[in-house]
Formats: C-alpha cells, sequence, structure tokens
C-alpha cells in the first residue's frame, strides 16, 4: 500500500520534529515514497481523519480481521481501544524495536508471546506442539523488516498440511483432517476417534497399526475402506477374515461362529486370543455339544481340558454321552463303546445306577419274586483276576438256577429238553414249594400211569427225619432203593425196571430186561395180562417210523439160551444199532449226544426237529431266522472225515461278520464258544 495516499491526505503540517526515530519499517516506508519523517500526518492523519485509519490504509487486513471479529485483532478484550493501534505497537522507538514484540501480547491481554494460549484463535495446543518456539511455525516472528508479501504472525492455517508434509504418503482418498487419526503428541501414533464406535480397539487390537489390519495391497487397505463410494461406513470384518479359526466342524456346527462372534469366548482386551475367557459360560458350552449341568457345573475348566498342548489335544470337541473319555471304565470293558453310561448311569450322578427291575425284564432274567429282593452282587459276581475294587460280571452271566443254586436233586438227570429249568417244577417266590401239576413222565421219564399214579409221593419218596443242606425232605428215589435193594442206578429207574422195586415172581426166567414185565402185564393191576405187546410201554422204546417197519429179528436176534429163544436188543439208545454221523460232536456238550432231541423216529433223519430258539443258547432273531443251517455250520474236518459242525460254535457276532479294524471289516478266524 503506498504512503502516498496518506500523505495526499493531510492538510496539516505540524512542522515540528518527531519524538524519536521510527521503527526500522516505516523507515523504509518513508523513503520508498520519498516522505520525510517529520510529516507526522502520513500517519497520524489530518484534520478528518485518525490514525487507526492512516494504519489501515496499509493494514487494511487488520481492519477486515477486526471487522469479522478474527484473528487476534478481532478478538481483543474490552479494556483495549480497537482502533488505538500505539497502545499495543508504540513508535518512535527507534530502528531496533519489535513493533509486535512482546508488550504488544500483554497489552493486547494475551500474557507474554511464549506463553499466548492459542486456543484464543481456535487452535488448541498440545504435546509436541508446546515444547516448539513461536519462530518454529512463525519464522519472521523477530524480523524487525517483513518483505512486502510476508506476514509476521498472520497466514498460518490450522489444518497440518499447511506445515507438515504426509509422511506416508497418502492416498487422496484420505480424510483432510489429520486429527482423525493423528494427535499432536507424535505423529507416527495413529489414532481414529470414529474407530471405537465402529470397531472397538482394545487388547491386542489397541497395539496393532492401521496397516497391521489394513495392508496397502489387502481387500481391507485403508485406500479401499476409505475409498468406498456410496456413504456409510464399511463393513466389519469378522474375526475369521484375519484369523484364522482352530475349531472343529462340530463346533462350528454349533452355530456359534455363524455370526463371526468369537467375542462369545474370547476378550480382545485379554491379550491373547488363544486365552479362553469366563464367558464361556453354561449356554455357549452347551451349544457346542457339551452341556455344564451337573456334575460339569462346579468344574474348573483345567478339570476336562489340560492347561498345555495344541487347541486340538486340550479342545478336542467330546460328546456328552462319551463318559469314557475323561472317566475309567469301572466294567472293565464288558460294555461297547458305543453303549453310552447313561442307558443305565444318571449324568449327574454314577450310584445308584438305573437298572431296575423293569430294565431288567429286557433280558433273559426277570427280576421276579425273591430275585428282586436281592442285591446286584448276589448274582454278579467280580470277574475273573479283578482283585482290587473288582468289576461285577454283567456280560456272559449264567442264567441258570444251578449257577446260583445248590442242586438239591444231587446231580439226578432230567430227561428232555429244558431239563435244567427248576421253574418247571418251583415258583421264584419259595424254591421249596413244588408247582402243582407236575408232569413225572416228562420230567423223570417215569409215567405214573395206573396204579403208579394211584400213589402218594411219599410211597416213593420217603421224606428225610430232618433237612438237607439244601433244605431239602423230600426223599430221593436213590435212598428208597438203596433201603430196599442196596442198589442205586437212575438209568434202570428211567427205564422202569419193575424189578428194582418189585420182586420177580418169575425167579429171573425172562433176564434183567428192564422192560420185561410190562410185556405181559399193565401197570393197572400185576395180576392182569396185556392182550397185545406194546413195545413202547413194555421196553420204553416205541417202534415209530422206520422202527415199526422192522423185522423183530433186526434187533432181536435168535437165541436158543436166551428167555424165550430171542436176545436182548443191543440197546435203547441209537448209537446202540446206528453209526454216530457227527463224529462225536455232542459227546461232551452240556446235554449229551442225544438224538432224540434233533432227531424222532417217526421223521427222516435228514429232517431235524431241531428247535433252534430252545434247544440252544442262541435263539434265531432278525436275519438269522433266513438263514440256511449250512450258512452257519460249515463242514469242517473231524477225527478224518468231513462232517458239518453243529457244536460248538463260536456265537459272537465277530465269529461270523468280522471287527473292524484300522477303519476296514476282518473276518474273525472262528473259534468255539462252548455253545
Amino acid at each position: 500500500m503506498s504512503l502516498v495516499a496518506v500523505v495526499g491526505m493531510g492538510v496539516v503540517d505540524l512542522e515540528r520534529a518527531a519524538p524519536g526515530p521510527v521503527s526500522a519499517v516505516h523507515a523504509l516506508a518513508f523513503e520508498a515514497e520519498g516522505l520525510e519523517v517529520n510529516e507526522c500526518s502520513a500517519c497520524h492523519g489530518g484534520w478528518f481523519e485518525s490514525m487507526a485509519g492512516s494504519c489501515f490504509e496499509c493494514h487494511d487486513e487488520i481492519d477486515a480481521d477486526m471487522e469479522a471479529g478474527a484473528g487476534l485483532h478481532g478478538i481483543l478484550p474490552e479494556s483495549v481501544e480497537p482502533e488505538a493501534c500505539g497502545t499495543c505497537h508504540g513508535e518512535h522507538n527507534g530502528p531496533g524495536f519489535q513493533l509486535a514484540g512482546p508488550r504488544s501480547f500483554k497489552l493486547a491481554g494475551a500474557g507474554s508471546r511464549e506463553e499466548f494460549d492459542h486456543g484464543m484463535l481456535g487452535f488448541e495446543f498440545e504435546g509436541a506442539h508446546l515444547d516448539l518456539d513461536c519462530t518454529e511455525c512463525h519464522v519472521a516472528a523477530d524480523a524487525l523488516v517483513l518483505d512486502p508479501d510476508e506476514s509476521r504472525f498472520r497466514g498460518l492455517q490450522k489444518d497440518c498440511a499447511s506445515c507438515h508434509e504426509s509422511e506416508n504418503d497418502h492416498a487422496p482418498v484420505f480424510p483432510k483432517d489429520c486429527t482423525l487419526c493423528h494427535d499432536q503428541s507424535d505423529w507416527t501414533e495413529q489414532r481414529w476417534d470414529r474407530h471405537q464406535g465402529f470397531f472397538v480397539r482394545e487388547g491386542a487390537h489397541a497395539e496393532a497399526s492401521c496397516r497391521d489390519c489394513h495392508a496397502v495391497d489387502s481387500d481391507a487397505s485403508l485406500e479401499v475402506k476409505l475409498g468406498r463410494r456410496g456413504g456409510g461406513l464399511p463393513e466389519v470384518r469378522d474375526c475369521s477374515a484375519c484369523h484364522e479359526v482352530p475349531h472343529s466342524e462340530v463346533f462350528l456346527e454349533a452355530g456359534l461362529q455363524a455370526d463371526g462372534d468369537c467375542a462369545k469366548c474370547h476378550e480382545t482386551a485379554l491379550g491373547g486370543f488363544s486365552l479362553a475367557s469366563e464367558r464361556m459360560d453354561e449356554g455357549v458350552h452347551g451349544a457346542a455339544g457339551f452341556g455344564l449341568d451337573a456334575p460339569h457345573d462346579g468344574l474348573d475348566c483345567t478339570a476336562c481340558h489340560a492347561a498345555e498342548g495344541t487347541f486340538a489335544e486340550r479342545f478336542s470337541g467330546r460328546s456328552r454321552t462319551d463318559c469314557a473319555a475323561c472317566h475309567d471304565d469301572p466294567h472293565a470293558g464288558q460294555f461297547a463303546p458305543q453303549e453310552a453310561c447313561i442307558s443305565c448311569h444318571a449324568q449327574d450322578a454314577f450310584e445308584p445306577h438305573l437298572f431296575d427291575k423293569a430294565r431288567h425284564e429286557e433280558l433273559a432274567l426277570p427280576l421276579t419274586g425273591a430275585h428282586g429282593d436281592e442285591e446286584c452282587a448276589a448274582c454278579h459276581a467280580p470277574l475273573d483276576g479283578e482283585v482290587d475294587a473288582p468289576a461285577l460280571r454283567f456280560r456272559g452271566t449264567d442264567e441258570s438256577c444251578t449257577a446260583c443254586h445248590e442242586d438239591a436233586h444231587g446231580e439226578f438227570a432230567f430227561a428232555g429238553p429244558g431239563a435244567e429249568d427248576c421253574a418247571t417244577c418251583h415258583s421264584d417266590v419259595v424254591f421249596r414249594e413244588a408247582r402243582e401239576g407236575f408232569g413225572h413222565g416228562a420230567r423223570t421219564g417215569f409215567e405214573l400211569r395206573g396204579a403208579h399214579g394211584q400213589e402218594d409221593c411219599e410211597a416213593c419218596h420217603l421224606p428225610a427225619p430232618v433237612t438237607d443242606a439244601s433244605g431239602r425232605r423230600f426223599g430221593r428215589v436213590a435212598d428208597l432203593l438203596a433201603l430196599r435193594s442196596g442198589v442205586v442206578d437212575h438209568a434202570r429207574v428211567v427205564n422202569a425196571d419193575c424189578a428194582l422195586c418189585h420182586e420177580d415172581v418169575h425167579a429171573g426166567a425172562f433176564g434183567d430186561a428192564a422192560a420185561s414185565c410190562a410185556e405181559c402185564h399193565s401197570d393197572l393191576s400185576f395180576r392182569t395180562g396185556m392182550d397185545a405187546f406194546d413195545h413202547g410201554s413194555a421196553t420204553g422204546f416205541s417202534l415209530g417210523g422206520g422202527h415199526a417197519e422192522l423185522d423183530c429179528t433186526a434187533c432181536h436176534a435168535d437165541d436158543a439160551s436166551a428167555p424165550r429163544g430171542r436176545a436182548a436188543a443191543k440197546g435203547a439208545d441209537c448209537a446202540s444199532c446206528h453209526d454216530e454221523p457227527h463224529a462225536g460232536q455232542f459227546v461232551d456238550s452240556p446235554r449229551g449226544a442225544d438224538c432224540a432231541r434233533c432227531h424222532a423216529p417217526e421223521a427222516p433223519f435228514a429232517e431235524p426237529h431241531f428247535d433252534h430258539d430252545v434247544d440252544s443258547d442262541f435263539p434265531l432273531e432278525g436275519r438269522h431266522r433266513e438263514l440256511l443251517c449250512a450258512e452257519c455250520h460249515g463242514t469242517e474236518e473231524i477225527e478224518g472225515g468231513a462232517v458239518q459242525r453243529f457244536w460248538p460254535v463260536d456265537a459272537d457276532c465277530a465269529a461270523c461278520h468280522g471287527v473292524v479294524e484300522g477303519g476296514r471289516l476282518r473276518r474273525s478266524g472262528g473259534g468255539s464258544s462252548g455253545r
């Protein structure tokens, strides 16, 4: 701004010397305009101008600030006259005096220049800015003379870029307001207050830099995120977008990570994702497939999950019903792994078990009568070899009466199928009370026909004076025979040898054949003869089927020395006349080599009447009932001959179907189970 206009406007020439030399900048200005220093009106104005008006001729930007209420001049306190420029900017103090020096700041109510509060101008100083000297930002702060286009304090902007160059070569999409990500303390430390409302940076995330999560060349780079168009904030990434998910498919299918909310179990504030927080509550744990109800509700995590090891080792994804994964098997492997413990035990307590009488009904031996009052250990003995805390035997328990009870019949061999079934004659309420309707013939082989059926039981079974060890007083026929004849022969009793009880009135003329009396006598009365010889009744050997078609001489050869000229038959059992076709398989079987169990004289030998459900320990159920005998009973060499194997046969499933080993089905080599 030229000073000519100021001088030209003056009409008063005081023609007196100035009170002192002017400042260096004003002296240069006077010289540039060709003015004399004593021309006071050039600065102080003429008759119609104020000194402030003269100042504003050159300093019009100050006039604008005061009009707009901007800058330091626009916010001067009321105690300072706005147009009294000389109050703060003293002149005539010589060329070395600073017009905007420390005195000016104090008179303007701003304190010392070094302590000037930039907040008065809307720019709060913090952090590193507080340690700066004024000249580091206002390079001409101490200059005595300014260039025409230079400013001492004015002209700086509050935006960071006016003083700082971008150290990170930010793309144009970045916000212009650096304070969104940086503060005045340390430029290298980034912050973004809006980030907390968008994605909370805490724990491990608080330590990460922007580029740790927003790499330059990634889909989540800052350039991509901040360069979105269409408005709104970018989508929040879930944990799996940056971190590998260590959980199994079972865990994922439980829905725990369907929404990517890892914070259900983990907290970033812990400083490590691998540290599970206490936020894994019962609901979340249950969703993972294992509900934390009793008795697991009071356990510490380390009771089930090891403190060390890989994630897969520590959190193996165990099932709620997989008790064996943590607990020892108290049954020593009797039950297969797939048979869950909870089928017999409650989940919240192993004792007492839940296998009650109703469940026992599903087994071969229902707990009826006196059996229902017994403890498990009364029937289930410890496993072989188990000494310390022995496991009871449940699988393979013998359900026969003699397995637990002493044989009160002195090993008498009952005839017919089911001979060892005590329930045929006794109830399970009181063993000593025999059932009514006892089939004497079917159970003993001795039919009580004729006069025998009219006798009291005590006629043959003499009561003992005292009970024996089994509590029995019912007399045995053997005791009676020993008393009368000194002979104890159960076979002769079964074969109805009359001579054991009755005197032979024929003095042995007919030999000792067990059925000789019955050839001519009936059991209605010994004195009554028979009209026709009944081979079955007389000998106990009925001539049915093929036997009925034979001539008597086929079994009774001519023998002049024998009674009636006929030799006695070789025997009543099949093996006496017929070769044994099974190579002795049934000799040592529990029920003996009794051909009648499977074959009948009235039917072809190849068509047995064997009832697999009754006469064996392996009932045929399901698909087994549809199979041919040969599919389970194969042919093998026995004593030099190829015969079909019927006994013993291994009844375990693995014997025919094999076992799974290494993910493949392995056929078993077979073997004998004694069944």
